[in-house]
């Protein structure tokens, strides 16, 4: 009879864990936070800041961010979906 659990790797696990998102998530939040990184010019070491120099740096970016066309982004934007989930996975910011 088979078992029901498979030996799993160390490494397969990890591979799980990193194809989880899809790919155009993967995109959505690569260019989210490159969006950011850009908005916040010098002081991209966005890891590096204080959650409340971070905090104030976020509510800049989505008040003044557009797009291409100079229109304000809604609020369920793809955009801060993106930064979002970043903080999340990355910091488990919520």
């Amino acid at each position: 009879m088979a078992s029901r659990f498979a030996e799993i790797s160390e490494n397969d696990l990890n591979d799980l864990e990193n194809s989880k998102d899809a790919d155009s998530t993967k995109r959505i939040v690569k260019r989210s936070t490159s969006l950011f990184r850009e908005f916040v010019g010098e002081e991209n070491d966005v890891e590096g800041m204080s959650k409340s120099k971070l905090n104030s740096k976020l509510r800049q970016f989505f008040g003044s961010v557009r797009t291409k066309t100079g229109e304000e982004l809604k609020k369920s934007s793809l955009v801060k979906y993106g930064i979002s989930k970043f903080l999340k996975d990355r910091y488990g910011i919520t």
